[in-house]
């Protein structure tokens, strides 16, 4: 493994606390998509506190945001997936289905992963940047909107054209979003 990689890995490893208190709380929260606005809040607020420039709300949506960390090319983006789904609501650490409330909310198909490892990402790449120097590079973490047809409408309206490729990383696949090709 390369210096850099192992760079990468140990900063995600410094800040598991931080990646794991965040989806641990997008669990507790529960919210559905474009009514994530405590989840919203705890990633403008984390990071911020990360050193990253946040736009919040952002793209005329009041739950998304866009957190930006360096500058030059090439650009990065990353989608951050965190809505729950209707009738996913599951008791925190049972392997066995167990409803929370009945009928309720969750993240039974693990989105609150899916966020916060997309910040995982973000972190490992600013550290990367970091140690580049400026004008590097720049990764840009936005708030993903649920369904591949609203991503790539978003794609086309210009949400995502400061980004060279962006990247949604999902359970059954990867997306990749190229600005200048959609």
């Amino acid at each position: 493994m390369s210096a850099s990689k192992q760079t990468a890995f140990d900063y995600i490893d410094e800040k598991s606390g931080v990646i794991t208190d965040v989806s641990d709380k997008i669990w507790d929260y529960a919210e559905l998509s474009l009514r994530e606005y405590k989840s919203g809040e705890l990633y403008a607020k984390v990071l911020k506190e990360e050193g990253f420039t946040v736009e919040h709300p952002f793209d005329n949506i009041e739950t998304a945001f866009r957190a930006s960390y360096g500058s030059g090319k090439p650009v990065i983006g990353i989608l951050a997936e965190y809505d729950a789904l209707t009738g996913l609501s599951q008791v925190a650490g049972s392997e066995t289905r167990k409803e929370l409330v009945t009928d309720g909310n969750g993240h039974g198909c693990g989105h609150n992963l899916l966020g916060a490892g997309s910040m995982a990402a973000a972190f490992a790449i600013k550290k990367y940047l970091e140690e580049k120097g400026e004008g590097s590079g720049k990764v840009i973490l936005y708030k993903s909107i649920y369904g591949k047809r609203r991503r790539v409408r978003g794609v086309r309206r210009g949400s995502y054209l400061a980004s060279g490729q962006c990247e949604s990383g999902h359970f059954r696949h990867l997306q990749h979003l190229y600005p200048d090709r959609v």
